[in-house]
């Protein structure tokens, strides 16, 4: 029954809610434009990813501020952005939301390594006319950047008998460029881990997906463009039992299918972009033992149209996005819709004679569900500021409001769906510097800090009521935090050294109490620590790349008086690459991954372990054209 509860938890997404905000950027994307306002800041993540096929969890559980939520390797995987709750991150792909609009979240440990390229993340930030949910952030992948022709596949192999199969090529024909992505995974990530002193193996943890993403780029006219993208994957996983439990025969079986089609024009100062996306989402849910079979369905329809004209030191813009989505499910009474339709309009000056930039927008919603009468939302402006210069650094401020709709579940699940739930609604501000200081011609350091504020009112919680769970607004949530970075660079010769040390202090507090003698008042959200932090060193000789890292999280707490709490840790990491030439306009590129290796037992989810030690290693070869 504990697994049956594990299971309904993420199902009904009754997790805890919280807010804040930041970006940073999977590889980097170059874009010719004016500079937009952001007051977040902004880095590249190349340095620690050039390692082929990371995945994606492997990639955001190095960013302080960030708490990854993982049922074990290859099981489900949520996270929060700096004390926010797993439906607080809207995830795009190609601009189009694909959020489950049943649950309100994703399971990021679907999204399988090739698919990282050219991904963006978002912490916090003003809400966009596709989401307003966006109280932790903002994950897009899918960006479409134009490189030069190649042909690229690699392979790798890991510990738990995981293997990992891609395919990419990128061809430009004429006044086109396509590219297609192939992979194939599967692991029996039968682990070794301890708990109590008793040593123990994972059992029934299989887990195989194999996917497609192709995109299209054509050259309509000279200001005229077309972008077509597709993406395609099905994944297959059994699910393993908890640490209490003695044996599991649950299985999961994922299918989704994306579209998107843009077509751009460029007329003058003019901009303008109409796209049109689909989405569908199959989850098949079986646990023999318990006797539940729960197959459920979500489609999504959305159309989205843009306009941005430059006038002098003015940038001027709006957008229009209407969607629709309809979940299916033996646990509704009946198939449920939700349609919605969202304006935003934002305005950008940059000054002539100071280095300063501000943007002002306003967003507009109207929403309706099955079975109820439309309603408007709160309108939600944002501000944000940002000054430039060489000898200051860059300073940005931001403050936006936001808000988050109940799900599909949370009104109509059977049992415990709630009708009469409200939308989250709230703020999140945020003030940040970062500098740049040339010691000397051959080393650098950098520095930067964060202080952010956010508030949640009308906080959705699922709580016990009778022999189900039921949602209900109850609390609010009130976050401060501070998040820094700092790193020095040094290059003697051919060789190159960095060390990087990032850390973020968060306090998620529940600021009203949801019941009569609550004890939660005061204290920290559960499944947030306080501190995180990652320090790194990294050596470059040549083609040749290698670099350890430390992760450290402090203990989060399981219930709302901060009685119970699972320990802090820390881990240690480390990484080889090495990228060669053998044959004219090829690479080749070996590399190996350790992770956790000294040994250390954790747990990111109570119940649920990690494994104590994981290697892995590949080859990656690509032809250049």
């Amino acid at each position: 029954m504990k697994r049956q509860l594990g299971i309904a938890l993420f199902l009904t997404s009754f997790q805890c809610v919280w807010a804040q905000d930041k970006i940073i950027t999977l590889p980097s994307v170059s874009v010719t434009a004016k500079p937009e306002v952001r007051s977040k800041s902004v880095r590249s993540l190349d340095s620690i990813s050039h390692i082929p096929g990371t995945s994606l969890t492997g990639l955001l559980n190095q960013i302080p501020g960030l708490y990854l939520k993982n049922y074990g390797p290859g099981a489900l995987a949520t996270i929060g952005l700096r004390g926010t709750a797993s439906t607080h991150t809207a995830l795009l792909w190609n601009g189009l939301p694909i959020n489950n609009a049943m649950l309100g979240q994703s399971d990021l440990s679907l999204i399988a390594g090739p698919l990282t390229s050219g991904a963006t993340l978002q912490m916090g930030g003003a809400p966009q006319a596709a989401v307003s949910e966006n109280f932790g952030g903002i994950l897009e992948l899918g960006n479409l950047t134009s490189t030069k022709n190649r042909i690229q596949f690699g392979s790798s192999v890991g510990s738990f008998k995981n293997i990992q199969n891609w395919f990419e090529i990128n061809e430009h024909i004429g006044k086109s460029q396509i590219r297609l992505k192939l992979w194939h995974l599967q692991g029996q990530n039968d682990f070794p881990y301890e708990t109590n002193g008793e040593s123990k193996t994972q059992t029934h943890a299989l887990r195989k997906q194999k996917g497609l993403e192709i995109s299209a780029i054509h050259d309509l006219s000279s200001n005229l463009k077309l972008e077509l993208a597709g993406w395609v994957q099905s994944n297959f996983r059994e699910l393993a039992p908890a640490i209490s439990e003695a044996i599991s025969e649950a299985t999961q079986k994922d299918e989704s299918q994306r579209f998107v089609a843009k077509l751009k024009w460029a007329l003058g100062n003019w901009k303008l972009q109409v796209s049109q996306g689909f989405t569908q989402d199959k989850l098949n849910y079986e646990n023999p033992l318990a006797q539940i079979y729960s197959p459920s369905k979500v489609q999504s329809f959305f159309s989205f149209v843009d306009a941005k004209r430059s006038i002098g030191r003015w940038d001027f813009g709006g957008n229009l996005w209407f969607g629709k989505s309809i979940g299916k499910t033996s646990n509704y009474v009946e198939n449920k819709e939700l349609n919605r339709i969202s304006g935003l309009a934002f305005g950008q000056y940059s000054f002539q004679k100071i280095p300063i930039l501000i943007r002002i927008q306003i967003k507009a919603e109207r929403a309706e569900y099955s079975g109820k009468s439309h309603q408007f939302l709160p309108l939600s402006p944002s501000f944000s500021a940002q000054y430039k210069s060489a000898l200051a650094g860059e300073f940005s401020v931001g403050l936006h409001r936001k808000y988050r709709l109940p799900t599909l579940n949370d009104l109509y699940w059977n049992p415990g769906g709630n009708p009469n739930l409200k939308p989250e609604q709230g703020w999140s501000g945020e003030i940040t510097w970062n500098r740049k200081f040339q010691i000397r011609p051959n080393s650098s350091y950098q520095l930067g800090a964060e202080y952010f504020r956010a508030w949640i009112d009308n906080n959705i919680q699922w709580l016990p009521q009778g022999n189900y769970w039921t949602p209900q607004n109850i609390t609010s949530v009130r976050i401060s935090g501070i998040q820094m970075n700092q790193k020095f660079q040094y290059q003697f010769g051919n060789h190159g050294l960095a060390l990087s040390i990032e850390g973020s202090i968060s306090k998620s507090i529940q600021a009203k109490a949801r019941f009569e003698d609550d004890d939660g008042v005061g204290n920290q959200l559960i499944y947030i620590p306080v501190y995180q932090s990652v320090e790194r060193l990294q050596y470059k000789l040549f083609s040749f790349h290698a670099e350890v890292w430390i992760q450290h999280c402090s203990q989060r707490f399981l219930n709302p008086g901060n009685t119970v709490s699972l320990p802090s840790y820390y881990t240690l990491n480390g990484r080889l690459s090495y990228v060669f030439s053998k044959v004219k306009k090829t690479d080749f590129q070996l590399f190996a991954e350790g992770l956790n290796l000294t040994g250390q037992s954790y747990q990111t989810l109570a119940g649920y372990a990690m494994p104590l030690v994981q290697f892995s290693g590949g080859l990656q070869i690509n032809f250049n054209n």
